[in-house]
């Protein structure tokens, strides 16, 4: 969706928005390439191999998911503590405040790659309604959180705010997953657990970058 442009374009300058829209150019790459392939192979994966149809198809699915879980990680993990670097070789000293976005953005995926990786069961099996219902909580979430967290503490929270909407909308996903037998507990464990070792340690790798979005004020 585009609610953090909405809200987080009306809350900072010009110049800034467009350090902004560089660094999520770059961070959302993993999540962006995750949607593209899972769009066009979960899917038909599931039709023909329904996790709930038998132990079997659970395991296969289950494998397909964790390979993908890993590569996306791994992306995101990447941008998250050589986004200051990369920004550096790609643009000049003027840019140099998009380099905290790029590693906030990429720290907080893993809930998003969560829900990424597995909601379309939900429409291979034919079950739109689910996945609506689904898309609009997040939906609403994502806004809400950017939301609050503008309010609470500027882009620095709005970012904390667009991980914690897809955190929080994990409920709704195991709704839609399980009369599909597609909830996998154990693989969005393993990927919780990542997803926070990499931002805590992305941010510590990276404070000096992070503590510059303090400097960006509201417009």
């Amino acid at each position: 969706g585009q609610a953090d442009k909405l809200f987080i374009g009306e809350y900072l300058t010009l110049a800034d928005f467009g350090l902004y829209n560089i660094a999520f150019f770059l961070a959302s790459f993993p999540y962006l390439m995750g949607a593209m392939v899972m769009g066009r192979v979960l899917i038909p994966v599931t039709r023909q191999n329904p996790p709930g149809d038998s132990t079997a198809n659970f395991a296969r699915y289950r494998r397909f998911r964790l390979a993908a879980l890993a590569v996306l990680l791994v992306m995101a993990a990447w941008l998250a503590f050589a986004g200051p670097w990369l920004i550096g070789v790609m643009y000049d000293p003027r840019y140099q405040g998009a380099a905290g976005i790029v590693v906030m953005i990429a720290a907080v995926q893993a809930p998003g790659l969560v829900i990424l990786t597995c909601d379309q069961v939900a429409l291979a099996r034919g079950d739109s309604r689910r996945f609506f219902w689904l898309t609009l909580a997040r939906g609403l979430a994502v806004a809400c959180g950017i939301w609050v967290g503008l309010d609470l503490g500027g882009l620095w929270g709005a970012l904390i705010g667009l991980g914690a909407a897809n955190l929080l909308t994990y409920p709704v996903l195991v709704w839609l997953l399980r009369p599909h037998g597609a909830w996998d507990p154990l693989a969005d464990v393993a990927a919780f657990v990542a997803g926070a070792v990499i931002f805590v340690s992305a941010l510590w790798y990276n404070a000096e970058a992070v503590a510059r979005l303090a400097m960006m004020q509201p417009g």
